[in-house]
């Protein structure tokens, strides 16, 4: 009994701490990740992909948004261990009240949207692609007016269209002259009998960024983040046209939601600007 109480006693303390947690939270340049907005309807949406997984998300449109006139459809990925309800719900929101038409989703076993949960997959861009593809059919826009913000791909058209879909390879299976130094080395072990594993798949996401050109890139990233090195990988590897915007003094989760370090207006700008 009385390890019992002295259990209770831990549980109580443990509650109350987290109270105090959430309490002492920073909501400091407006953070406002469950941000509501009044002049923006969510319509929820289910779909499948093309690997047959069912994909939950939101629909947001712009209340006075003219269905007799052409609106640009963005699609909006959430960060890599979340759910569409934190950061992604936001940026929508947000951007729908500029007059985008803008899907959120939960992308593949997280969140509402297959299972097993908790799986983080190399086709991850693909099922970003695949809300494209269901916004070119359920939203009022022009096809040459669709843009995507966590993943581009051509392919994903043709697919909307009602093409067959392509496939193609990951990381080279062979040495040439030109392979640098630190291909070289992974090769050494994951494509010779010293580590090869015929059931791996290889994947590297820098791998095709150069296939996004000539369509228009643009980077945010926070000038303080530990993460500002994958930004600065990425925009080095990436071909023009492209742009890398810092967000002076914001670190690595800054931008997920406060309102007031975010650039709303180069956002604006950019996409206004590229949808032609």
């Amino acid at each position: 009994m009385r390890l019992f109480r002295n259990t209770i006693a831990v549980l109580a303390m443990m509650l109350t701490v987290h109270q105090m947690s959430a309490w002492a939270q920073n909501m400091s340049y407006g953070a406002d990740n469950f941000y509501r907005s009044d002049i923006v309807t969510v319509t929820p949406i289910t779909f499948q992909d093309l690997y047959r997984t069912t994909i939950q998300g939101n629909l947001f449109t712009r209340n006075n948004l003219s269905r007799s006139i052409e609106s640009p459809a963005i699609i909006v990925g959430h960060p890599m261990s979340a759910v569409k309800e934190q950061s992604a719900k936001f940026y929508a929101t947000k951007l729908a009240e500029q007059g985008f038409v803008t899907v959120s989703l939960d992308l593949p076993f997280w969140g509402a949207s297959g299972v097993p949960r908790s799986i983080i997959s190399a086709r991850r861009a693909s099922w970003i692609g695949s809300g494209l593809a269901f916004s070119l059919h359920k939203s009022q826009t022009l096809a040459q007016r669709k843009a995507i913000i966590a993943a581009a791909a051509q392919e994903r058209w043709v697919e909307a269209e009602g093409g067959p879909t392509q496939y193609s390879g990951g990381v080279p299976s062979h040495l040439t002259a030109n392979t640098s130094a630190v291909d070289r080395e992974f090769y050494d072990f994951y494509f010779t009998r010293r580590g090869d594993n015929p059931k791996f798949m290889n994947f590297y996401p820098f791998n095709d960024i150069d296939s996004i050109s000539p369509r228009p890139l643009l980077f945010i990233s926070d000038d303080q983040a530990h993460s500002r090195e994958f930004s600065e990988n990425a925009y080095a590897q990436a071909k023009e046209p492209k742009e890398l915007y810092w967000v002076p003094g914001a670190g690595h989760v800054d931008l997920y939601d406060r309102v007031e370090l975010i650039p709303w207006d180069k956002l604006t700008q950019f996409f206004r600007a590229n949808f032609r």
